[in-house]
């Protein structure tokens, strides 16, 4: 059932079901839980208490996994299209609709299949580094490409904020790809985006790193995203926290992975603590799911941060006293076998025995 046909049925049983919706908080809370999974990860972030806002916001989240579905599928046709073999020309008795697959399968069998990826096309293999295969540009993919959303009449965002649709409740991850600052209410310029990004996805992306730190006492999941102009908190490890947040000077407009554009005014200040090093950080409210933390460039440098992309660590430097170094996940960790390390020793390498106690308290 949609979006749409859902809305109207609940409608309509609504008026014989007063007790159930006295109010458009409860009005908006019972058509929540009837909404596919999927759509309610997403819509419950925005905490909506207007009924036909939620009806737009549950229609548009609903779209957008279907074009994405439907990107999918058509996707896996093409591959498995790509992986038939060349069956040789047609005969002269072959019908015109076999003649025409024929030609169509020797235009693409004169490029080489590439062993990487596995799809026909000449050139260095770019599947698997995050570079778009429309500008060639390291840090975004095909989907989200600024030329393309330029050429498209789209605005025009090399620069973003991400979230994802993860393990925390639905929405997209935070990673900005840019240098552009944010622009608030009545200033004209490209607009902060949300594009998805999975803690995986983190992992395995040159340009940024994830990992735990310590929220105002408490663990949190963070995002170091050197593209990202300011730095935000999740809304739902705000309400968790019962964070007291403040109002912005002007309202910050965001765009999110599937279209909507959210007006945010909220911050909160927190303490964040790596290994034993406090810092404060002024944090926007945006709904995401899969981070709760993402530290964008005004804390990473004001903090004096230099991220090492290629140890998934960072380095913050502490005037008068030894830097903190963090390390985030995807870090590979170096493991030698009982073999290599009797060989190493006596090559004269410096071997050490570590003992572990578990003493109780």
């Amino acid at each position: 059932m949609t979006v749409t046909k859902y809305e109207a049925k609940f409608t309509a049983l609504a008026k014989f079901a007063p007790a159930l919706v006295p109010n458009k908080e409860k009005k908006c809370h019972l058509f929540c839980t009837g909404l596919h999974p999927s759509i309610r990860a997403v819509v419950v972030q925005f905490s909506h208490v207007v009924f036909s806002k939620l009806v737009e916001t549950a229609t548009v989240v609903e779209q957008d996994q279907l074009e994405g579905q439907a990107r999918r599928e058509a996707l896996g046709k093409r591959k498995v299209m790509a992986s038939k073999t060349y069956q040789g020309p047609a005969s002269k008795r072959s019908s015109s609709s076999e003649a025409s697959m024929s030609t169509s399968t020797n235009g693409s069998y004169g490029r080489p299949r590439c062993l990487t990826c596995g799809n026909l096309h000449g050139g260095v293999c770019r599947a698997g580094d995050r570079t778009c295969f429309n500008s060639g540009e390291v840090g975004h993919l095909y989907k989200v490409c600024p030329r393309r959303m330029t050429a498209r009449g789209e605005e025009s965002v090399p620069a973003s904020i991400a979230s994802t649709s993860g393990g925390r409740g639905g929405t997209a991850s935070v990673s900005g790809r840019g240098h552009n600052t944010a622009t608030r209410s009545g200033e004209r310029g490209a607009q902060p985006r949300v594009y998805a990004l999975t803690r995986q996805e983190a992992q395995e992306s040159p340009d940024v790193i994830a990992g735990t730190l310590t929220l105002n006492d408490s663990p949190a999941v963070a995002l170091f995203a050197s593209g990202a102009s300011h730095s935000f908190i999740s809304e739902g490890i705000k309400q968790k926290m019962q964070l007291k947040t403040c109002p912005l000077d002007e309202v910050l407009h965001v765009v999110l992975p599937f279209g909507i554009t959210i007006g945010v005014k909220l911050f909160v200040e927190v303490k964040i603590k790596i290994k034993d090093q406090e810092f404060w950080a002024k944090l926007i409210v945006i709904p995401i799911i899969e981070f709760d933390v993402i530290l964008g460039m005004n804390w990473l440098s004001d903090n004096q941060v230099i991220i090492d992309c290629r140890e998934k660590k960072i380095k913050v430097h502490i005037p008068e006293s030894s830097d903190v170094v963090y390390y985030g996940y995807g870090r590979k960790i170096l493991i030698v076998s009982a073999i290599q390390a009797h060989r190493l020793i006596r090559k004269g390498c410096k071997a050490y025995l570590a003992i572990a106690l578990n003493v109780k308290s």
